[in-house]
């Protein structure tokens, strides 16, 4: 029942996230998404060593979800630097 008045008291579900979330742990999973995404894309790359001096285009899904770890602790990074008086 409190998380609901909690809730409610924010204008919007993203509001929410953002209060509940703290800064430092917002960081932690940035870093941990954009390892990941770094660690797939390496894995992709390196699946097939035999091309390798051929130039291999890597595919779309390990660069996004690096650039969301990368983007997601930027965010926090600038939540740190921004607080509101």
């Amino acid at each position: 029942m409190v998380m609901v008045r909690r809730f409610l008291r924010c204008a919007t579900a993203l509001q929410y996230i953002e209060r509940m979330l703290k800064i430092h742990t917002e960081e932690q999973i940035a870093s941990l998404v954009g390892g990941s995404g770094a660690i797939w894309t390496t894995h992709a790359l390196a699946t097939n060593l035999s091309q390798l001096h051929e130039l291999i285009i890597p595919p779309a899904g390990p660069i996004a979800v690096c650039s969301l770890g990368v983007f997601m602790w930027l965010h926090a990074k600038w939540r740190r630097n921004t607080k509101i008086q």
